[in-house]
Parts: structure tokens; C-alpha cells; sequence
């Protein structure tokens, strides 16, 4: 759903709009980098506002703009 997402984000953003959302290791830590190569495939430059170890998993706030 991550891919459909960036995919599709353009159509419903603002101007210099941003999507913002957390994301965890759960399946793993390369999940990490299969979502920014999503954003970066459709056009989004990720930036990790901050990320925390919580519960065994490392939990990370994005923010995606276009670029």
C-alpha cells in the first residue's frame, strides 16, 4: 500500500504539500529503505524528522515532499 500511496499522492497534495507518517522496522530493517525507494520512484525526497527505539523496533516519523 506504501507503493499505491506516493503513487497516487500527487493528485490530492497541495502546492508544496507534504505527506507526513510513522513507519516501523515490523518486517524488517531494509522495509526502511524499500519505502524511500517508493517516494523517490514517484517523485518525493523522504526526510526522517526523528526516530526512536520502542518495543523492539525502530520507529521513525517521515516527511515527504516532491521534489
Amino acid at each position: 500500500y506504501h507503493e499505491r500511496l506516493f503513487a497516487d499522492a500527487g493528485e490530492y497534495l497541495a502546492e508544496d504539500g507534504r505527506i507526513v507518517l510513522c513507519h516501523a522496522d515490523l518486517q524488517g530493517k531494509d522495509h526502511f529503505s524499500k519505502l524511500e525507494d517508493f517516494a523517490r520512484k514517484n517523485g518525493f525526497v523522504p526526510f526522517v524528522r526523528q526516530k526512536i527505539d520502542s518495543l523492539g523496533y525502530e520507529w521513525r516519523n517521515y516527511e515527504f515532499s516532491e521534489t
